[in-house]
């Protein structure tokens, strides 16, 4: 499975000592995988922009997605939110719905989030 992603890109500088300099990382993180045994695809997307939420469109090929997707989200009001003891549950995943009509469509990655999109479907063979 093949995920090809056209976002903007940073370069850090200065980072740590392991890896003091990364260039052209992504805002949007992406990576498509499969299950065979139920067939079904997820992708997993890290917005890596503490700041803002970035729109996209999403087309999927070779992939015949069913109507329904289930989006799961890891997100907080703040990078620095974290769980405690007292709290343990301030940053949990959220499940929505989204519902899909054909194989593209648009969705808005929060701020500062990993989410799972989660669809039934059927790999689509080419001859």
């Amino acid at each position: 499975m093949e995920t090809r992603t056209a976002v903007s890109e940073y370069d850090v500088h200065g980072g740590e000592r392991r890896v003091p300099e990364t260039s052209d990382v992504p805002d949007l993180d992406v990576l498509a995988t499969t299950d065979r045994r139920q067939p079904s695809l997820t992708l997993f997307v890290v917005n890596r922009n503490w700041r803002e939420s970035i729109p996209a469109t999403i087309r999927i090929e070779d992939f015949a997605a069913g109507s329904q997707a289930t989006v799961r989200t890891l997100n907080a009001d703040s990078i620095l939110t974290g769980n405690d003891e007292e709290h343990p549950d301030r940053v949990h995943p959220v499940e929505t719905s989204l519902h899909l009509t054909g194989s593209t469509f648009r969705y808005e990655f929060p701020a500062h989030s990993v989410t799972a999109i989660s669809y039934g479907g059927a790999p689509v063979r080419r001859h």
